[in-house]
């Protein structure tokens, strides 16, 4: 098969992989969002990103706030209450140099361009991919 493109490769990821983007209705007629829309452009981005690198994020977890390298603060509309939902946390640095976090977990080689769809991360404060 010819080899997908990133972007493609974090769409499928985003619908078939997870089971928390979205609601199939009774006969798959009515599909509706069970993540909010930031969120979704968000998981897509960091998709989109760490598929460019040929990081495998997802075996890490569902939640992209845990993925290595990632820093999140609850800036949503609910995010002044004290428990902060997971569709109310931004992302809000990604630090890709060297070792990452309290894990000191090695990020992948980051060779190339940065991808475009790193906009959609409109709270992204720290963008570190120095070596």
């Amino acid at each position: 098969s010819a080899e997908q493109s990133i972007q493609w490769k974090a769409y499928r990821y985003l619908l078939e992989e997870r089971t928390d983007v979205v609601n199939d209705g009774d006969r798959k007629l009515v599909v509706t969002l069970a993540m909010g829309r930031e969120r979704i452009l968000q998981v897509y981005a960091l998709s989109v990103f760490y598929n460019s690198f040929g990081w495998e994020y997802y075996t890490v977890g569902d939640s992209e706030c845990t993925w290595p390298g990632v820093s999140c603060r609850g800036l949503g509309v609910h995010s002044e209450l004290d428990y902060v939902e997971e569709d109310d946390l931004r992302v809000v640095a990604l630090e890709m140099s060297g070792r990452n976090g309290p894990t000191q977990y090695a990020g992948p080689v980051l060779e190339g361009e940065l991808p475009i769809e790193l906009m959609f991360l409109t709270d992204l404060e720290t963008l570190d991919v120095s070596h």
